[in-house]
């Protein structure tokens, strides 16, 4: 969901930064997650016409799915203090 609410993306150039990224193997691996996340209401899709080529199917966030990033970023930030507090041998 970060990747989309940078900028709204189509298919395969989300599945490209992601495999660049190496958050995951294939572009097979993708289209399963945003299937999810739209079903649940926190990305939506929308078509452009392509200059050079057909019309492609773009993600964008949904007010919900921002929310959820949010949420995330924040669960995200504390597990990082956690586990950096294990690896001290402080663990609260």
């Amino acid at each position: 969901m970060a990747v989309i609410s940078a900028e709204p993306t189509y298919g395969w150039a989300l599945s490209e930064r992601l495999i660049a990224a190496k958050v995951i193997a294939s572009i097979g691996t993708i289209y399963p997650v945003v299937a999810r996340l739209q079903t649940k209401g926190l990305i939506e899709t929308f078509e452009l016409a392509e200059p050079a080529g057909p019309k492609r199917k773009y993600y964008r966030l949904t007010r919900r799915g921002e929310a959820a990033l949010e949420a995330q970023r924040l669960a995200w930030a504390e597990f990082i203090l956690d586990v950096g507090s294990v690896l001290r041998g402080n663990p609260s």
